[in-house]
């Protein structure tokens, strides 16, 4: 718990969608929650200078290289972002492709007993798996009924 209040990590596909795509449901659900009293966390975060390196491309993988100074600043600041939420939300909605950053997320989550709250479609999504399904508290198909569903719990 950060502050007294319950803090929300925010998971959820990044490579392969535009920045636009990457941020706005964030930002959505950011706003909603902090409304309600939450501490929000997101991967998004002071990452706007890839707003104008990838304006309407795809944000890019780790590939086949070595990570960078800021590759390794990134995966820890996110692991720690999880160790100090109290719940995770794994919004999995449309991914065309596993993501492997959530994946972990839900690994360090799961290995920490957070709350995790999995958002993704009923038919064809990639991380329909039982392995996914087996560490989540709740799975929704909505991202609003799970956004509401938080509020409620906080209260």
């Amino acid at each position: 718990m950060l502050e007294g209040r319950n803090a929300v990590y925010l998971s959820g596909p990044i490579t392969g969608q535009t920045y636009e795509e990457a941020i706005a449901w964030r930002e959505m659900v950011a706003g909603r929650l902090m409304e309600a009293g939450f501490v929000v966390l997101s991967p998004m975060r002071r990452k706007e200078a890839l707003a104008r390196r990838f304006k309407d491309k795809e944000l890019p993988p780790g590939g086949f290289r070595r990570p960078s100074l800021l590759d390794i600043a990134l995966f820890r600041r996110d692991f720690l972002d999880v160790h100090r939420a109290d719940i995770v939300l794994v919004n999995l909605l449309g991914a065309e492709d596993k993501s492997i950053g959530s994946v972990f997320e839900l690994g360090w989550a799961t290995n920490k007993g957070k709350l995790i709250v999995i958002v993704m479609d009923k038919d064809g999504n990639p991380h329909d798996h039982g392995f996914i399904k087996a560490v989540a508290d709740v799975i929704l198909d909505d991202l609003d009924k799970a956004v509401e569903m938080i509020i409620e719990w906080g209260s």
